[in-house]
């Protein structure tokens, strides 16, 4: 296991209890979404302004939540 997978992993297992609880209501909980993907970048989603990649899935998201603009990934 590599350093970033081992990054991921321990991110997932501190922040995963966190939303398990079952003392929040569903309209109290937040919707968040982790996305994960290996050798993408925002020049592979349409939401982004590519025109070769079609991505309707992350499209609908981006219009109904956030679309981050100034963003880092290492």
């Amino acid at each position: 296991m590599n350093y970033t997978s081992f990054k991921a992993y321990l991110l997932i297992l501190i922040t995963g209890p966190l939303f398990c609880s079952s003392a929040l209501k569903a309209d109290d909980r937040p919707n968040i979404l982790f996305c994960i993907m290996d050798d993408a970048s925002y020049m592979h989603m349409s939401a982004y302004g590519c025109e070769w990649m079609d991505t309707p899935g992350f499209d609908r998201l981006a219009e109904e939540g956030i679309l981050f603009q100034n963003a880092y990934t290492p």
